[in-house]
């Protein structure tokens, strides 16, 4: 752990040495809010909780700051997300669950599973800084990194899935002016260590003719490094300038992971979202 903590921390200086002698060529400070909401589709397999598959449909609504002041950029942003989680082998079941009655008998009860709430939450600091060699008057190549915190809960009486992770992920960023109002952007991230948070138990309430009933109990949170959890968070969008003051945009947004302790996590996110970007006045 101590290595891989090491590294990291010459991996930033290294970052910073190279990649600060673009600070001089730009001297333009800029300051924006970002608000967006969208629509994503979740396809998890949670092996800790069920062997079964759960898809869920998720409305995220995101608010954002970011501040340029040379080539370099700061930016935080806050995202929520919303929605309805389901197995795709089953749309609803009614399923018999055991339980202890105050007189020390056994008795059933009636369960019916079907899509219930998932809620996710996502917070990014980042800071980029433009990389010179590989940029030009259009497109803009940057390098820098994030702390990310992703949580992610799906609520009773499907499964209950918990995953809580915290990371630093190196990033890399390109910005190209199509024309002076429309500007293309991507970015793409990879987490490079941090900790992963679970529920110290799982218990899935499915029936278990079908196989799908688990209860374990574990260790909740682990320290991890790219052999052990995998992750690739990519975006692209168009920005168009409406204003001295507004400028909207359209962005894709994907993610892939997958999590080799606790029985395993795999699972991938597609999703568009609508950007409204309001330009701050310089103090």
């Amino acid at each position: 752990m101590k290595r891989i903590l090491k590294l990291t921390a010459i991996l930033l200086i290294l970052f910073s040495s190279q990649f600060t002698m673009a600070q001089d060529s730009i001297q333009v400070k800029s300051r924006k809010l970002t608000y967006s909401i969208g629509y994503s589709h979740l396809r998890m397999l949670d092996k800790q909780v069920t062997p079964l598959i759960y898809n869920a449909n998720i409305i995220p609504i995101k608010i954002g700051y970011e501040t340029k002041k040379g080539a370099g950029i700061w930016s935080f942003d806050l995202e929520l997300g919303l929605g309805m989680n389901g197995s795709s082998a089953y749309n609803s079941r009614t399923v018999q669950r055991p339980y202890t009655n105050n007189e020390g008998g056994l008795e059933y009860e009636e369960l019916e599973l079907a899509k219930t709430a998932i809620i996710q939450q996502e917070i990014n600091v980042q800071y980029l800084t433009m990389w010179n060699k590989f940029s030009t008057e259009k497109t803009q190549i940057y390098i820098g990194g994030k702390f990310k915190e992703f949580f992610s809960i799906s609520m009773v009486p499907t499964a209950i899935s918990v995953i809580n992770e915290l990371s630093v992920n190196p990033v890399i960023a390109v910005s190209h002016q199509i024309n002076p109002s429309i500007k293309l952007k991507s970015s793409m991230s990879i987490p490079l260590t941090g900790l992963m948070i679970r529920l110290p138990y799982a218990n899935d309430p499915a029936d278990g003719k079908n196989g799908t009933f688990k209860a374990v109990y574990a260790m909740g949170t682990d320290f991890f490094t790219p052999l052990e959890y995998q992750r690739i968070n990519f975006d692209i969008g168009i920005e168009k300038i409406l204003s001295d003051k507004w400028t909207i945009g359209v962005q894709y947004d994907f993610y892939w992971l997958n999590y080799s302790k606790k029985g395993g996590i795999s699972a991938y996110n597609n999703g568009i979202t609508v950007k409204f970007l309001k330009t701050l006045k310089n103090k």
